[in-house]
């Protein structure tokens, strides 16, 4: 696990630089496209562009897993190739 942790690129540039992640990207990309998920718009005049993704890191999959292991919990899994979020952030 600790390797694969080492091996996630940090930046941009690290992951263009891999085949792997940029057919990830490239995927993701035509995910986006099909599911019709933006809109360009015009910047408003004085605004800064904020964006959000849902991501989540190998720490708090970890973290989950310590605590299923320390109070018995059960733990399902699911893989979601894309999650689309119907709220308006502001």
């Amino acid at each position: 696990m600790s390797q694969l942790i080492s091996a996630e690129p940090s930046t941009y540039e690290e992951a263009a630089s891999q085949h792997v992640w940029v057919d990830a990207m490239i995927e993701e990309y035509n995910s986006i496209m099909k599911n019709d998920v933006w809109e360009v718009v015009p910047r408003p005049t004085g605004k800064s562009v904020v964006t959000f993704a849902l991501v989540t890191r190998y720490t708090t999959f970890r973290t989950i897993i310590s605590l299923v292991a320390l109070f018995e919990w059960k733990l399902h899994q699911t893989n979601v190739k894309t999650v689309l979020i119907n709220g308006k952030i502001e």
